[in-house]
């Protein structure tokens, strides 16, 4: 438990990401991943929600982020090009699939949402046109307004090779 953890800014909620957990212990090598929402009731945390990985190697919870109001909260989850997860108020309500972001690797290495959690932002290896394979990239997403349209271009690191912007 613990893998990665982000704080609300009045550190009353709190989010837990733990991308090497199986579903019932950190024994076996499945990988599922989970996170929890927790909220601080003035004595102690008490769990908001929480929800595992949906299958072997996703690991939910590589990266997490939380709004500075503690209401909007993001997770990373390793399927395919990556998906980043969303939860408002504890309840998943979209997921944003790096295929849908001209990502080629790695959607999600590390993310950060804005002290309201209208803006996400976050980084990766590689985008359409970059190449090579690992010179990173950064992209804003409005994830308030339902439509998740990246706000401006890409931020690109230089093409060299493992430049890793991000």
């Amino acid at each position: 438990i613990g893998y990665n953890v982000a704080m609300s800014a009045n550190g009353n909620k709190m989010v837990i990401g733990s991308p090497y957990f199986d579903g019932s212990s950190y024994v076996s090598s499945k990988n599922y991943g989970s996170i929890q929402i927790l909220s601080w009731g003035g004595t102690s945390w008490t769990q908001d929600s929480s929800e595992g990985g949906g299958g072997d190697n996703y690991k939910l919870g590589e990266q997490v982020a939380i709004s500075g109001d503690g209401k909007v909260v993001a997770a990373t989850q390793n399927v395919g090009l990556g998906q980043i997860k969303l939860y408002k108020n504890g309840s998943h309500y979209a997921t944003l699939r790096g295929a849908n972001y001209s990502v080629i690797s790695g959607f999600g290495m590390a993310l950060s949402l804005s002290g309201n959690g209208r803006w996400l932002a976050l980084s990766g290896q590689a985008v359409t046109g970059q190449t090579n394979y690992t010179p990173g990239y950064i992209k804003v997403i409005n994830v308030a307004d339902g439509t998740y349209s990246q706000w401006g271009a890409d931020i690109l690191g230089p093409d060299s090779t493992y430049a890793n912007l991000g």
